[in-house]
């Protein structure tokens, strides 16, 4: 149940990013989850899970194209977090 309702709330947060941008989640703004992505060509702003962001890792070190990464919840520590800072 806890998960279910920080997931709402994660994307509840990505929508008002995007409404304050004047646009709608999919397009500029967009996220990726586990087993759930919804963005476009357009999108220059993804929010997403440390274990996404660990597989992109694994298949592109360098994140080709990805200008800045900024990391939420560090308080929060886990193994997933140590690995993708």
């Amino acid at each position: 149940m806890q998960f279910l309702v920080q997931l709402t709330v994660y994307i509840l947060n990505i929508d008002r990013v995007a409404t304050e941008r004047c646009d709608t989640v999919g397009n500029s703004v967009g996220y990726s989850i586990r087993g759930e992505t919804k963005s476009s060509s357009n999108t220059n702003l993804l929010f997403c899970t440390t274990g996404v962001l660990l597989r992109r890792l694994q298949s592109d070190p360098l994140l080709e194209g990805v200008s800045h990464i900024m990391v939420d919840e560090v308080h929060e520590r886990s193994g997933m977090s140590h690995l993708s800072m």
